[in-house]
């Protein structure tokens, strides 16, 4: 399921979901920090990102983990 106009895009504090040519909406795991407000938003739950993906691995590793998996 892919909304036309992706509650999830318009919450995401880091700016990394988007919506493809093929008008899938798109998580970009490389700078996704897992905060989970995409998934709050989702009326179908469909994101599953998880803290300690992409970019936060490099930046905070300790606190690799929790959140929205």
């Amino acid at each position: 399921m892919h909304c036309d106009d992706p509650t999830c895009q318009k919450v995401c504090p880091f700016g990394v979901i988007g919506k493809e040519s093929s008008n899938a909406v798109h998580i970009d795991d490389t700078f996704c920090f897992g905060g989970a407000k995409c998934r709050d938003v989702c009326p179908w739950g469909i994101p599953q990102r998880q803290a300690g993906v992409g970019i936060y691995l490099k930046i905070a590793p300790k606190l690799a983990g929790g959140d929205a998996m």
